[in-house]
């Protein structure tokens, strides 16, 4: 379970740079 979170929480915050890099671009 921790593994699973722990790509959840990479993929999440993987996510949100790449809106974000988007969103100031």
């Amino acid at each position: 379970m921790s593994l699973l979170t722990d790509l959840i929480n990479l993929d999440l915050s993987d996510i949100t740079e790449k809106i974000i890099a988007e969103y100031i671009w």
